[in-house]
């Protein structure tokens, strides 16, 4: 397998992070559509937790707490523990990467009909680049490969699988970037700025932590002079931050770069135009 010999320009790294954005809302109906929670309560999952990690963690496999500790990266071990493994008693690896992507293809046609009619050349052609992409040192975007390689299901179905692969890609690529920065699975929460990052008290309810747990990372940030005392970004905050999302934007184009140049701008919006219709809280996140 061989990758451009020259590395990704500026333009390219911004064609990343814009195709990213429609491609993310159209993987996200899995964790925030109504349609959805239903459906998986329908069979057998009892909560919005146990369905988060069975649906994204199925394709490692009976994945361990362990593992899912490892991959997701910024939960609380003990908040994973209580649903991984046990989870697999109810609902099987195999039965769950079933389930996600009809019940996902459900909650995309349920409120954009038009999106049975993303273009199949299109399609192929990103699933093609997930086929290309290397799997090294990227476990989640591996699993999620080895679905999409199946080309099964509907066609949206199959638009669903390509971009939770991309997804997952740049995930496993962004924990890459994160690890080298010597930042954590909550010190990154932190560091998304006060406009974006969660809430003391959203950090605790969707991924576990405790408030001393928040206060001590917070500090530790503000000695590493990452945060200022009043916990905003500090500059070498802002430098470090915006080092790993550059890291991050390259290892994602390392999968991208295999979609023609020529077809990059129809691609973008064949998919802005099936993300679109997606309701807002997902374009909100």
């Amino acid at each position: 397998m061989s990758y451009r010999p020259s590395l990704p320009t500026e333009h390219d790294l911004a064609w990343t992070r814009e195709i990213f954005r429609p491609l993310e809302i159209l993987h996200d109906v899995i964790y925030f559509s109504p349609h959805v929670r239903t459906a998986f309560q329908a069979i057998g999952t009892t909560s919005r937790w146990m369905t988060y990690f069975g649906a994204r963690s199925a394709p490692l496999g009976a994945a361990s707490a362990e593992l899912v500790e490892a991959t997701f990266y910024n939960f609380k071990p003990e908040m994973i523990a209580r649903y991984v493994p046990a989870l697999w008693e109810v609902i099987t690896p195999d039965e769950f990467c079933s389930h996600r992507q009809r019940i996902a293809a459900d909650a995309l046609t349920t409120d954009h009909p038009e999106i049975v009619e993303f273009p199949l050349p299109l399609l192929e052609l990103l699933e093609e680049a997930v086929s290309r992409a290397e799997v090294g040192g990227l476990p989640l975007f591996s699993g999620n490969r080895a679905l999409v390689a199946r080309r099964d299901g509907t066609r949206v179905e199959r638009l669903w699988n390509v971009a939770t692969a991309i997804r997952e890609h740049r995930g496993d690529g962004h924990v890459a970037s994160l690890l080298v920065g010597g930042i954590d699975g909550l010190s990154a929460h932190l560091l998304r700025g006060s406009s974006e990052r969660l809430s003391k008290e959203m950090l605790t309810t969707v991924r576990g932590w405790e408030d001393y747990e928040i206060d001590q990372a917070i500090e530790r940030l503000i000695a590493d002079g990452l945060l200022t005392n009043g916990g905003e970004l500090s500059e070498r905050g802002r430098e470090l931050r915006q080092r790993i999302e550059h890291e991050t934007d390259r290892t994602s184009f390392r999968l991208l770069h295999f979609v023609p140049d020529e077809q990059r701008a129809e691609i973008l919006d064949a998919l802005r135009k099936a993300a679109a219709p997606i309701p807002s809280v997902l374009h909100d996140r």
